[in-house]
């Protein structure tokens, strides 16, 4: 799971984010945060029987409310 906290005059926890990944997917392992964008990599995430493809989650924020909006799939077979 990914953590989210925001930044008044301390930083508040807002939600935590979880895909329908399993343990060993990895999710968190990369992140990247543009405005109201987060990507989050999960390296190992198992789809379709392929282990290893990789895959990215990518939420937005409106408000307080965070959605994940898309999931991007690795080729099969390349290498992390």
């Amino acid at each position: 799971s990914v953590y989210v906290y925001v930044k008044g005059t301390t930083w508040t926890f807002q939600r935590k984010l979880t895909p329908p990944v399993g343990p060993d997917d990895l999710f968190g392992y990369s992140i990247g945060i543009s405005g109201n964008v987060v990507v989050i990599g999960a390296p190992h995430y198992i789809s379709i029987g392929e282990m290893n493809r990789g895959t990215v989650f990518i939420f937005v924020r409106n408000q307080s409310n965070w959605e994940q909006v898309q999931t991007l799939f690795g080729e099969p077979g390349q290498p992390d």
